[in-house]
């Protein structure tokens, strides 16, 4: 049946039953939509290090990481996902679930419940974004493709890379929090040169050829399209897809950057 709505939409579905995420699934691109799945909340956490989601469908009660675990993780690694997540179950009126839904806001959708109640819940987390989006396409824009560098930190246990938006400066205190590391410093130019190999240090780290290195990620790129990548003195290194980003480098985000006034 056509659909007029949203399409396009990035949906993660979370669900430990194989046939009821198979025909949610089918659902979902039957609308237009591109759709992951994934067994528990675990399973989820490794695709996010893949890319990222406009929508989550999570189930409540899986083995493993569980609904409100995964939705957890998700305030402590990706805030913004967090603000993407639409619980379901067959046990909306049960006092654990009741609890969870009151303490975080979250959309909910009791099982089962039809398709047009899952259009709705998809456009009222997507649709704002993802509208503005296919009317900027209808109308041959461009993606948005947001600049980001790369600035080095020192940490007790060596060196970290972090990626922030060209426009923005790394915040010490909001660093040494998520790398819950007290002595983190601002490295120098001549750090990330001797590290990460000089003038090719970004094109080493877009290449996943240096994996011992930890890379953090300021979480408002991971709404971009694609970033481009510029070492401190604003030489472009490359311009790649945010997905394709996250899948080599498999950052971790938070937020940690201070925007310049």
């Amino acid at each position: 049946m056509e659909h007029g709505g949203l399409k396009g939409v990035r949906i993660l579905v979370v669900d430990d039953n194989d046939w009821v995420a198979a025909a949610l699934a089918d659902m979902l691109r039957l609308d237009g939509h591109q759709v992951d799945i994934a067994a528990n909340g675990n399973a989820a956490l490794e695709k996010l290090r893949e890319g990222t989601y406009d929508v989550i469908l999570s189930d409540m009660r899986m083995p493993g990481l569980d609904g409100p675990g995964f939705y957890r993780e998700l305030e402590l690694r990706h805030p913004a996902l967090a603000r993407r997540f639409i619980a379901c179950s067959a046990e909306m009126l049960t006092p654990p679930i009741q609890a969870f839904l009151k303490q975080s806001g979250v959309p909910c959708m009791g099982k089962p419940f039809t398709l047009d109640q899952l259009r709705s819940a998809v456009t009222s987390v997507a649709g704002p974004e993802q509208d503005r989006g296919r009317r900027g396409n209808e109308m041959g824009a461009t993606e948005h493709t947001v600049p980001a560098r790369m600035v080095m930190v020192k940490t007790s246990q060596g060196f970290a890379v972090t990626i922030v938006p060209a426009d923005s400066q790394v915040n010490l205190d909001r660093i040494r929090a998520l790398l819950g590391d007290p002595g983190v410093t601002l490295a120098a130019e001549s750090d990330l040169r001797a590290v990460l190999g000089g003038e090719e240090a970004g094109s080493g780290l877009l290449c996943g050829s240096l994996p011992e290195i930890p890379v953090y990620v300021e979480e408002e790129l991971s709404a971009s399209d694609r970033i481009t990548l510029v070492t401190g003195n604003q030489h472009e290194i490359e311009t790649m897809g945010y997905a394709d980003f996250a899948r080599v480098v498999r950052p971790r985000s938070g937020r940690f950057c201070t925007h310049a006034a």
